[in-house]
């Protein structure tokens, strides 16, 4: 089986080449970074809303969910400094693990003690 492209055999079609959103030159080559159809359409999706020209409705709806969601936003930074500064991020268990690792410390240096000691004795004899 061949592969033919359909393109070359129509110049009657003009080809469209779509033009690549960001390039980037790297030591392996140049890469083409191409926007897809879905980032297209999330920013058509985005209509900005004057709040000059609603009516009493769709005014205080928007200033509503407006309001809500700055305060929620507010609150999430808040809620998160307070557990910062009470402690409330870190581990329950905290207290163990710095015990364990105390430990495993502690019995390290006392088997490079037996050993420096070992090594003592063996050049006395």
């Amino acid at each position: 089986f061949h592969t033919v492209n359909l393109d070359e055999h129509h110049p009657s079609c003009p080809k469209q080449k779509k033009q690549p959103r960001r390039v980037l030159h790297c030591s392996d080559g140049i890469y083409e970074e191409f926007s897809t159809d879905e980032e297209e359409e999330t920013d058509a999706q985005q209509p900005t809303v004057d709040p000059q020209t609603l009516t009493w409705g769709p005014y205080l709806w928007f200033y509503t969910t407006f309001v809500a969601s700055r305060g929620l936003a507010a609150c999430d930074f808040l809620g998160e400094k307070l557990a910062w500064f009470f402690g409330i991020t870190s581990p329950k268990y905290q207290y163990a693990i710095d015990e364990y690792e105390r430990m495993q410390r502690q019995d390290k240096e006392e088997q490079e003690l037996e050993e420096r000691e070992r090594e003592a004795e063996k050049q006395r004899a």
